[in-house]
């Protein structure tokens, strides 16, 4: 019952916060599912004058197909939402790129005009988030999957029939190319920290709060780690002689986010690196030898385009839980040449040496064997344009 009530009250703020729209939708070639992700970089091919957007998450609602629901004496839903709103758009092809549930489950027999389904990956998920965004569906399609590795397809293909395309992650295509010979002695440690920001009045960093898939933790439980593993980093560096750099993620708040490190670090013997919307990720690593984190998408991608990257996966420690375990798509082991989820002494300084100290076979042999299906790269997405050359997109 208190689900329920949850439920209603949260739809009731979707009704109020909406932007509400009174024309019909125009017939367009093509029809990006879910604001969310319209602005991809990998849509920017697409002509504004051939796209419509449909927004699934309540951000703006069309009472035009609402009205013409109700026309048809039912109840509006959804799902009945987004079958009208692609009977209007009448359009050619339906992208859509993160993990909704909705768009795999249009059904094209339920329409009397072709079109083309394609999903195009732009996240990667955990263990448990693939788990609930699949759990007990039945009958999902899509006529083309863009996926970023050989890992994701082979735990796609078993739930979702359609034509799989493995690409890489769009954006890491789309960065700089890695010169190998240039890259300097430094080591980058990818932040993942977030600002913290309460959620009642008498909330502090130790408040427990937080959920992730019905375990419960605060905000101080959740980012210790990062401190910890930077403080370890920093020393390392220190007696190896090699450069120590944090790169941010924060865009609005990057004085906190500093001033989070700098309190375990001090203010010596390391730099932090600001994030800005136009530079950021692929565009700050893409000079350092070495790369470090504990599960973030940066270091996935840094490591298929060639870079080192010691992975630290324990964050389940800290949490005291099961959390994103590394390479979770291949059925990896917890430990590997680069990456750990026990991190004890031994284990922090078997990953360090081998990220540093290892000669480039070993590395090619880990990338071209182990690791081979993690994460595709294709510089300048070339796999993808063909495609959309081959639909006459572009």
């Amino acid at each position: 019952m208190k689900n329920k009530f949850k439920l209603f009250f949260y739809k009731l703020i979707i009704i109020f916060k909406a932007k509400y729209i009174f024309i019909k939708p125009r017939n367009k070639k093509i029809l990006i599912f879910d604001n969310k992700g319209s602005t991809a970089s990998h849509y920017r091919y697409f002509s504004n004058l051939d796209v419509e957007i449909l927004h699934v998450l309540g951000e703006r609602i069309n009472f035009y197909i609402l009205f013409k629901i109700l026309l048809n004496f039912k109840f509006p839903t959804i799902k009945l939402y987004i079958e009208e709103y692609v009977k209007i758009v009448k359009p050619s092809f339906i992208f859509h790129n993160s993990f909704n549930i909705r768009f795999f489950e249009i059904d094209k027999k339920k329409f009397n005009f072709e079109f083309v389904k394609i999903f195009t990956q732009s996240e990667l998920k955990n263990f448990y988030d693939f788990k609930e965004f699949i759990s007990n569906k039945k009958n999902l399609k899509c006529d083309y999957l863009f996926v970023w590795s050989e890992g994701m397809k082979n735990k796609l293909l078993n739930h979702i029939k359609g034509n799989y395309i493995v690409t890489g992650s769009f954006a890491n295509n789309d960065g700089p190319k890695i010169e190998y010979k240039k890259l300097k002695n430094k080591l980058i440690y990818v932040s993942q920290y977030r600002t913290f920001k309460k959620k009642k009045l008498t909330d502090t960093k130790k408040t427990i709060r937080d959920n992730f898939h019905g375990v419960r933790f605060s905000w101080d439980q959740f980012f210790k780690i990062e401190l910890d593993l930077c403080d370890m980093l920093k020393n390392y560096c220190n007696i190896n002689n090699i450069e120590f750099s944090i790169v941010g993620t924060s865009i609005n708040d990057q004085k906190s986010e500093k001033e989070f490190f700098s309190k375990r670090l001090g203010n010596i013997g390391w730099s932090y690196i600001k994030s800005s919307k136009n530079k950021r990720g692929i565009y700050l690593t893409n000079k350092a030898k070495f790369i470090v984190t504990v599960d973030s998408t940066l270091g996935y991608e840094c490591l298929a385009r060639g870079q080192r990257v010691g992975f630290f996966s324990m964050r389940k420690k800290y949490i005291k839980s099961s959390y994103s375990k590394f390479g979770w798509t291949m059925n990896l082991n917890e430990e590997g040449p680069c990456w750990t989820t026990n991190n004890t002494q031994n284990d922090f300084k078997r990953v360090m040496n081998f990220l540093v100290k290892a000669k480039e076979k070993e590395w090619d042999r880990i990338r071209k064997n182990s690791l081979n299906d993690l994460m595709f790269y294709d510089s300048g997405n070339k796999i993808y344009l063909n495609y959309l050359n081959k639909f006459k997109i572009i």
